[in-house]
């Protein structure tokens, strides 16, 4: 599932940096996990959404109405978090305590019908890629569009992320394109089958490598890797990384792991 494709420029390998010791182990059945920047975990189960603190105490939880199905969620921003459901069309957003602070808001309303990705903006709002259209769409806090371009992309956009300069936009070849919104400037990034759950943090883009059964560090301005181990006796389906904590899960499962530089 997980390949690296060696380009025509080079690539430098570092050592491992770090691995990490388990501190405690939640026994629950995870569909995806998430992580912010406090250390808190998330976990789609079921459709729940649980929300449990460093320690993994669960602390809160959202369940949605009969007949909605999550299929997504940012949480980025533990204030704003955002839910999408993909089968209505629609997202929602929770506070810290996973109350809603939001109305639906139905996608068609902006013209999106469907096959869409969705994720929160760093500057404030919210970014929409429509797959249909090839159309990236920038909401205000208050859901008003703000920002609307076509960017006419082949390939299918399965996730999106951001900072403050740039959308970042997976394609299902699992390569990345990079969209300069104060420029209008797309370019396409030396970054290879990236697992679809990853996180940008500075230059670094971060995400689980079954190859390597860790945590991959790829910083693609300097095309360097770098990584942190998992145990090799566990199984893992994927992992995340919180502020100073590792998160994986496999079947029935979630570790969470605090960092130990080697």
């Amino acid at each position: 599932m997980r390949y690296f494709i060696i380009p025509v420029f080079f690539i430098f390998f570092s050592e491992s940096f770090g691995q990490v010791v388990t501190e405690n182990v939640i026994n629950v059945k995870a569909d995806i996990i998430f992580a912010d920047g406090f250390d808190n975990l998330y976990v789609l189960s079921e459709n729940s959404f649980i929300k449990y603190n460093s320690k993994g105490k669960e602390i809160f939880s959202f369940y949605p109405e009969a007949g909605d199905k999550i299929t997504n969620a940012d949480v980025r921003n533990s204030l704003k978090v955002i839910l999408f459901f993909e089968d209505q069309n629609k997202i929602i957003v929770l506070d810290n305590k996973l109350s809603k602070i939001s109305n639906e808001i139905y996608l068609d309303k902006f013209n999106i019908f469907g096959d869409a990705v969705i994720c929160g903006s760093t500057i404030g709002g919210y970014w929409i890629y429509d797959n249909i259209n090839s159309r990236l769409l920038k909401l205000n806090v208050d859901f008003i569009l703000e920002y609307k371009k076509d960017l006419n992309i082949s390939e299918e956009i399965i996730s999106i992320s951001d900072n403050s300069e740039n959308v970042f936009l997976q394609k299902s070849s699992r390569e990345f394109i990079s969209y300069d919104f104060n420029a209008g400037v797309t370019e396409d990034m030396q970054i290879y089958k990236a697992s679809e759950r990853y996180s940008f943090i500075n230059d670094e883009i971060v995400f689980y490598s079954g190859n390597v059964h860790g945590l991959t560090f790829f910083n693609w301005k300097k095309s360097e890797y770098r990584y942190i181990k998992l145990p090799k006796d566990i199984s893992i389906t994927n992992a995340v990384l919180g502020k100073s904590k590792v998160f994986f899960f496999n079947k029935y499962k979630v570790y969470i792991s605090k960092i130990r530089e080697e």
